[in-house]
């Protein structure tokens, strides 16, 4: 892992972050890249699991760079840490809405928040998915998250689970937005009106007012007893699906009496529609008798990609139905694969050698780039789809995005690199 870039072309915005990398014990350090041009090259050359990009700049300077994420999901899978403006937060939000943003840090709080968010991104890199990593390293995972009243840290949570099951296919875009909507307002009604036991109305006032709900949250935890309460998010993720747990502190609230959010009229509340927008993307939505507790559950999506690269843009996708042979063991290797959907079956001299899916990215490229025959038959299990890459197209896609070339090249590395150290995670020869 290397240093973390910071993309600004303000010289003492970067030297305020790389003070405090070297303040806070964060070992990483830091690399300043001022200009639009000089940021996308270095994300397309080095594929960085992490950067900070300055979304303040009045010239925009920042737009170029989430265009070219926008444009290639491929060029980047891990996570950006966005700072802007006090005043321009809202549109920092809109800005980034496509890239993978884990947190928004206002220039005025970098000191107080940029660290702890550093942090906890640094405790929780397997959440930090990169889809050269395989299948096998996200099969299930568990843990859980304390925090305490902040929606900041909150927020970075919520971003890292979301970020990873999308970026592990798990779940498509769609269901990721929503999903990040609903964990959000869950986790700040466990703060807001579990915590620090803000009421509907009072809420309502505050808004009204005009006034944002991190100063009352911060004026209620000037109290050392709510301060020190925590909210916690447990998660369980496997194969088929998601669930979680978020728990508060306080006294709970009586779920069987809560607001009617499907009236018509809920459409201009300003606040309350994190139940019913969670109950719309999950399969369960349940409370503790205390009312302190929620949890609920996302099923997954079977053996899709969630993102395609550019690469492979007006390329149709050919379908295939249990039984179709893709190629056999013999034939020129002509041509890979990329997995959009489906289940597929490798078969070397009879003997079965895997089985694989939208994780493993590629299905032939083995026999494609050593301009061999096919060592091995690989059939379709379950209906799918695949798109074919020519050679001569893939050699024009490196030319004009060499870091194709780059993501090919760890995808392997990695595959070898585990089959060496004995995990036994790639014996498939394709």
């Amino acid at each position: 892992m290397g240093a973390i870039p910071v993309i600004t072309p303000d010289s003492e915005l970067f030297a305020r972050v790389d003070q405090l990398m070297a303040t806070h014990g964060l070992a990483r350090g830091v690399e300043h890249l001022a200009d639009a041009g000089e940021a996308i090259e270095f994300l397309r050359t080095e594929l960085p699991d992490l950067f900070i990009i300055d979304l303040s700049d009045t010239e925009c300077g920042a737009e170029p760079i989430v265009q070219a994420i926008h444009d290639d999901p491929w060029l980047f899978g891990g996570g950006v840490l966005g700072i802007c403006d006090d005043d321009a937060q809202l549109a920092c939000v809109e800005r980034t809405r496509g890239p993978n943003y884990l947190a928004l840090v206002p220039k005025a709080r970098i000191e107080h928040d940029l660290p702890r968010i550093l942090r906890i991104i640094e405790e929780n890199r397997r959440l930090l998915f990169q889809r050269v990593m395989g299948p096998e390293l996200v099969q299930e995972l568990h843990g859980r998250f304390v925090m305490g009243n902040d929606p900041l840290v909150a927020h970075c949570y919520e971003s890292m689970i979301c970020n990873f099951l999308y970026n592990a296919n798990r779940i498509d875009e769609d269901t990721r937005d929503a999903l990040s909507f609903s964990m959000h307002e869950l986790l700040m009604n466990a703060i807001e009106h579990g915590n620090c036991g803000i009421g509907f109305d009072e809420k309502s006032r505050w808004l009204e007012g005009g006034r944002p709900m991190l100063e009352l949250i911060e004026e209620r935890t000037q109290d050392p007893k709510i301060a020190a309460r925590r909210v916690t998010l447990v998660y369980d993720i496997t194969p088929e699906r998601s669930r979680f747990c978020i728990t508060d502190e306080g006294e709970g609230f009586d779920w069987r009496q809560a607001r009617d959010m499907t009236s018509p009229e809920a459409i201009f509340e300003s606040h309350g529609r994190g139940l019913l927008m969670t109950a719309s993307v999950t399969e369960t939505l349940t409370f503790n008798e205390q009312g302190n507790e929620v949890c609920f559950e996302v099923a997954h999506q079977e053996d899709t990609a969630s993102a395609t690269p550019a690469l492979l843009a007006g390329l149709p996708a050919r379908r295939v139905e249990p039984g179709d042979v893709i190629f056999r063991q013999g034939e020129p290797g002509d041509a890979l694969y990329f997995i959009t959907r489906g289940r597929y079956e490798v078969i070397a001299d009879g003997k079965h050698i895997a089985d694989l899916g939208p994780d493993d990215l590629l299905i032939g490229e083995m026999s494609f780039l050593l301009r061999s025959t096919r060592n091995a038959t690989v059939t379709a299990s379950r209906a799918g789809a695949l798109v074919a890459i020519s050679k001569a197209r893939f050699v024009e896609a490196i030319r004009q995005r060499p870091y194709y070339a780059l993501l090919l090249a760890r995808l392997m590395a990695e595959r070898l690199q585990r089959l060496l150290s004995g995990e036994g995670l790639f014996k498939r020869d394709r």
